[in-house]
């Protein structure tokens, strides 16, 4: 497993609107955008909820559980076994900072 921005240095996530944002809410949005820019499937990543806390994982391709979004990337995974931390919750962490 990777950490997020070890995801987005290896990976790069495009983004899919001109707002900028990565997600889209459907698979078929990911395979459409993905085939304008001329890349297949193995760009597409499943954003999906951790079990046991609020962190979010990149994982390659279709899922039905747990999804929150789907994200194009530039560069393909390779195996399958990919997972990325995509968003590590912090909230334990911030409850202790000064001023929150």
């Amino acid at each position: 497993m990777i950490s997020e921005s070890q995801f987005d240095e290896q990976f790069k996530p495009l983004a899919q609107s001109q707002d900028g944002d990565l997600l889209t809410p459907r698979y078929s949005d990911a395979l459409t955008f993905a085939s304008t820019e001329g890349l297949g499937e193995s760009h597409i990543w499943a954003v999906t909820e951790g079990d046991d806390d609020d962190s979010l994982y990149a994982n390659p391709g279709p899922h039905a559980v747990n999804v929150v979004g789907y994200l194009v990337t530039e560069k393909p995974w390779l195996t399958g076994d990919e997972v990325a931390v995509y968003f590590e919750d912090d909230s334990e962490d911030l409850s202790l900072s000064p001023g929150v």
